[in-house]
């Protein structure tokens, strides 16, 4: 059982990460990437626990009125439908309202690892995830390789390799002739009383 209703169509496995990380879609697009940050946040939270006691939870914001999944609807038809929406969807303050009420809710400081919308517990990602364990660290390692996390820490500039510059490369890099809004004489000119 899962606490995340579009996930049940996933099909991400071990074996389509490959296809997944060089882009083949699949016909569950979005409940594999619900998966994976589900996957993805349940080994988070328990690494930055264990660290340095930041406590890492999902949130969902419940069904928001927004356009996604409706712009094959005319724009007439998407204005005229709006009552209907108002009953059936939550607005995005509402949606929002609905995951600060997970950071803000008494469990947050305490536990780690819990997927909520609003003040209701969805799932417990540590313990219910524990059988997904290999497929999460597999997701972790990919994340971080390709958003190059581990270089960024350092705040230095990225090459196209996903390293940090060195020194070096940073002055090579450097502008070599100042521009004239830079320059010393327009520093100059503002300390100077008008004539």
């Amino acid at each position: 059982q899962v606490g995340s209703v579009s996930e049940t169509a996933s099909s991400l496995s071990s074996t389509a990460v490959p296809g997944a990380v060089i882009g083949d879609p699949s016909a569950s697009e979005y409940a594999d990437s619900k998966r994976a940050l589900l996957l993805w946040t349940s080994v988070r939270a328990q690494s930055l626990a264990l660290r340095g006691a930041v406590f890492v939870h999902a949130a969902h914001p419940g069904r928001v009125d927004t356009r996604l999944g409706g712009y094959s609807l005319p724009d007439w038809l998407w204005r005229l439908s709006k009552p209907w929406r108002m009953v059936r969807y939550r607005t995005v303050s509402e949606g929002a309202l609905a995951i600060a009420a997970t950071g803000l809710h008494r469990h947050s400081g305490a536990k780690f690892g819990h997927y909520s919308s609003g003040e209701q517990l969805l799932e417990d990602l540590v313990i219910w995830r524990l059988p997904d364990k290999r497929l999460s660290v597999e997701l972790v390692r990919w994340a971080r390789r390709v958003t190059a996390l581990t270089a960024r820490v350092s705040g230095r500039p990225l090459c196209e390799a996903g390293r940090p510059l060195s020194l070096t490369d940073l002055q090579a890099a450097a502008p070599v002739a100042e521009d004239r809004w830079s320059s010393k004489e327009r520093r100059l000119s503002h300390k100077r009383p008008p004539d």
